[in-house]
């Protein structure tokens, strides 16, 4: 049982989650031409992840499809 219920029952689930140990590094919105349509409007995320687990984890760059910008 968490400590707040009350809190975890107000929380917001995000659409993307990054999983343990790993860092942001960096977001792209893309917009332009040189990849297929599909990836138009999208994000490209990078990802850095922690040298000490096994398997690594993180160390790869992600997409994110967004409906409607």
């Amino acid at each position: 049982q968490p400590a707040r219920p009350d809190r975890v029952a107000k929380a917001i689930k995000p659409d993307y989650a990054l999983s343990s140990h790993v860092a942001p590094l960096g977001l792209l919105f893309y917009t332009a031409n040189a990849l297929p349509a599909e990836y138009r409007g999208g994000a490209f995320v990078s990802e850095h992840g922690s040298w000490d687990r096994s398997p690594l984890n993180g160390y790869r760059v992600s997409y994110v499809a967004f409906e409607q910008g």
